[in-house]
């Protein structure tokens, strides 16, 4: 069989000597090729043609990212990182992007960047549990069956996203880790994607939108026939509301569900009773 390869992109300097080695090493043990091999000319159409080059070889493009958005020249406006991005999904690759959950958004002045960093296949996750994930897409059949480590799964309609991002800094401010569904292109790697977040996750909340009823139901009975296989079954269950008002509560449950408002300005003790579950989960 053909040897797998991975494209893990360029990164800016503060991540250059920690997090991109340390996802090269977890590569070379896998006995995965990585691209590219050197350094890319910096000239922006030398780059982009040495980025198609090596992506046109790859089964999936990786890409680490931080608050700094990196070398943006004259004749490259996006920069080198959102370039890369691009180029990824010019070329139809899966794509699996990483920042860290405790990211603080208010610092970022690049709205582009924001943009980019709050994308559908971006994962905000301990970079362990990102590895695993890029484990898990290059050798599903390996993939560990025992939940590890410990993170929200935060699953929401794509119109949803922003009520999801809220609900995420939320949690973030309380130093919880959490991961958004992938947008990987093909329905087989989506559904990967869900299996993997609902079974490694210690707790799952759904965002339910003014228009994803049918969407919801959908999710929920997928849920069933997935978390049967989890080793522990998931004690911290909520579906955070944005219906209309005359919709709740909605009339859908599984065991352990709880509903969250959120329609209602402050629904911190709702919030609480879910962090709290979780640590009792963890210890």
């Amino acid at each position: 069989p053909m040897k797998l390869s991975v494209f893990l992109a360029q990164v800016t300097e503060d991540l250059e000597t920690t997090v991109r080695p340390d996802v090269r090493r977890f590569l070379d043990q896998k006995k995965v090729a990585v691209l590219p091999q050197g350094w890319y000319s910096q000239e922006p159409n030398d780059f982009a043609a040495s980025v198609r080059r090596d992506l046109a070889k790859c089964n999936l493009f990786v890409q680490l990212m931080s608050a700094t958005p990196g070398r943006k020249p004259p004749d490259l406006p996006q920069g080198y990182v959102q370039l890369q991005a691009d180029l990824a999904k010019e070329a139809n690759k899966p794509i699996l992007q990483w920042r860290d959950p405790r990211l603080d958004f208010s610092k970022i002045e690049d709205e582009r960047h924001r943009v980019l960093l709050r994308g559908e296949t971006v994962r905000a996750e301990g970079l362990e549990e990102f590895k695993r994930e890029i484990e898990a897409f290059l050798f599903p059949r390996s993939a560990p069956k025992k939940r590890v480590g410990a993170f929200v799964f935060v699953d929401m309609e794509s119109e949803d996203r922003p009520m999801a991002e809220k609900v995420c800094d939320v949690l973030y401010s309380h130093g919880v880790g959490f991961s958004l569904p992938t947008a990987l292109q093909q329905p087989e790697e989506r559904r990967r994607d869900l299996e993997q977040n609902l079974l490694y996750c210690a707790g799952l909340i759904v965002v339910y939108g003014p228009n994803t009823k049918g969407w919801v139901l959908g999710q929920l009975s997928e849920f069933d026939k997935i978390l049967i296989n989890r080793d522990n079954p998931i004690q911290q269950l909520v579906v955070f509301d944005g219906s209309p008002e005359q919709d709740y509560p909605p009339d859908f449950r599984l065991p352990n569900m709880q509903f969250v408002n959120l329609r209602k300005e402050d629904y911190t003790a709702e919030l609480k009773q879910f962090l709290d579950g979780l640590k009792g989960e963890a210890s």
